[in-house]
């Protein structure tokens, strides 16, 4: 009879783990995933000399620190006319800026970037700053940028 309490007991055991071991393995997956997405923007208030532009938008890269992921992503930000950056490009936990220095530096477009909630916390988050206008990367926090493409204006 103790027999058959512990097998039953084991098998609660297994059941109420394997869903926490799954979810745990899912969101590990898709932490360190970097998704590449294209998307057709529609829309009569922009003009025709914006066909075909592309813009690429990077959120909560969290100081990447795989090269083999960052050569990827590069590749592809180089291969459009802008980067939009939208925060979080650091770690708040981790103030080191040169893996975000040599990202950056690799990129061959104009690059329009807004601080995340990782960035104000940051302890070396006026080193940072500078690090960005060295690089001449367009900081917009609180302001309106025109982008200027064959001309025109969005």
């Amino acid at each position: 009879m103790k027999k058959h309490i512990l097998v039953e007991r084991d098998k609660m055991i297994y059941l109420l783990i394997a869903p926490i071991l799954i979810i745990t393995i899912y969101l590990i997956i898709i932490n360190i995933s970097t998704n590449i997405k294209e998307y057709e923007v529609k829309n009569d208030k922009i003009p025709d000399e914006f066909n075909n532009y592309k813009i690429s938008h990077i959120s909560d890269f969290h100081n990447l620190k795989s090269k083999r992921r960052q050569r990827k992503i590069i590749s592809e930000v180089n291969k459009t006319n802008i980067l939009v950056i939208t925060g979080d490009m650091v770690d708040s936990a981790y103030d080191k800026l040169d893996n975000i220095k040599s990202f950056l530096k690799q990129i061959t477009i104009p690059i329009y970037y807004v601080d995340g909630n990782h960035e104000k916390p940051l302890k070396a988050y006026s080193a940072y700053i500078k690090m960005l206008n060295s690089l001449n990367v367009n900081i917009v926090n609180n302001i309106k940028e025109d982008v200027i493409f064959n001309n025109k204006k969005i």
